[in-house]
């Protein structure tokens, strides 16, 4: 916790109540590497004032995470860990949702391959419980959205952009 961000964001969520002092919080791993922005944000279990233990996310940008990660507990709250709080930072912002131990994928089928099928299967159906329609301009606008992200990627030329909006968006568009 050398980092004076880390140091001064703890301190601060602590003042605030949202955190106790003690026990000190824990530095947890960011999980998926491919997914994690790790040198912006940082993760750690910290217990709440009720006892609860929570991971909290330190960095910035997180208001799209806790509004999705809202979302989806609110739409699956049996999978999904319920958000603790989301707070603007002297210098950043912290995350908290509710802390659960969990055991990777592949040790879990390794050692009771039934019981990763059953979590799997629960995964499954809850996820699927919370499928709907989406509208036509609901559809429009997640497909304008997509292709202009794909657009905006630094590496297309001028001409191969061109190239995506006449031949490839065509044949693609739903």
């Amino acid at each position: 916790m050398s980092d004076p961000f880390t140091t001064s964001a703890l301190r601060e969520l602590v003042s605030r109540g949202l955190i106790a002092a003690p026990p000190a919080p824990q530095p947890l791993s960011a999980g998926n590497a491919d997914r994690h922005d790790t040198a912006a944000r940082t993760y750690w279990r910290v217990s709440l004032p009720d006892g609860q233990s929570a991971r909290l996310i330190l960095g910035t940008g997180l208001a799209g995470l806790a509004e999705r990660q809202s979302a989806l507990a609110h739409a699956c709250p049996g999978l999904i860990a319920a958000p603790v709080f989301h707070q603007p930072l002297a210098s950043g912002e912290a995350f908290a949702d509710l802390f659960f131990a969990g055991r990777p994928l592949e040790s879990v089928a390794a050692s009771s391959p039934d019981a990763a099928r059953a979590g799997f299967e629960r995964v499954c159906t809850g996820l699927a419980a919370t499928s709907r329609s989406s509208t036509e301009s609901a559809r429009a606008a997640e497909w304008q959205a997509w292709t202009a992200s794909v657009e905006s990627l630094g590496f297309w030329t001028p001409v191969e952009k061109q190239l995506l909006r006449s031949l490839v968006w065509p044949r693609l568009a739903p």
